[in-house]
């Protein structure tokens, strides 16, 4: 088969929005094409220094981050825009925990978030510090 991760996931994704009654968690989807690149790049350089090579890991899939080393996401979206804006997390309270699915993959909640909540921890924040998901 031809099939990309990338096919893969969406595949998935289609199969999962058919099948479920309820929101589709992203945790139950395949990796992206271009996250599961900079996840092996970071598993060969560990293995890399269990072996005792010492690699440069700015160039295998880490990055500064405030003094620590942060792995490095990739540019792309996890999933086209219009799909993102059509789900929506159900935490309950305001999405700081990781609980929340998209908090534990590293992305934003998008705007639609949680009704149930009255703020959002896990949106884009906007030039002036505020946050883009406050419910009013």
């Amino acid at each position: 088969s031809t099939d990309t991760l990338d096919s893969l996931r969406f595949s998935r994704f289609q199969e999962k929005v058919a099948t479920n009654k309820d929101s589709v968690h992203p945790k139950v989807l395949p990796t992206t094409s271009a996250a599961a690149q900079y996840h092996c790049l970071r598993v060969f350089h560990q293995v890399q220094d269990w072996k005792g090579h010492k690699l440069d890991p700015l160039e295998w899939g880490w990055k500064m981050t405030d003094g620590k080393m942060t792995p490095v996401h990739p540019d792309l979206d996890a999933a086209l825009e219009y799909l993102i804006k059509l789900v929506r997390c159900t935490c309950k309270v305001d999405c700081s925990k990781m609980e929340c699915g998209y908090r534990s993959i590293s992305l934003a909640c998008t705007v639609p978030c949680s009704e149930s909540t009255s703020v959002c921890a896990n949106g884009n924040e906007t030039e002036d510090g505020s946050n883009l998901h406050t419910n009013n």
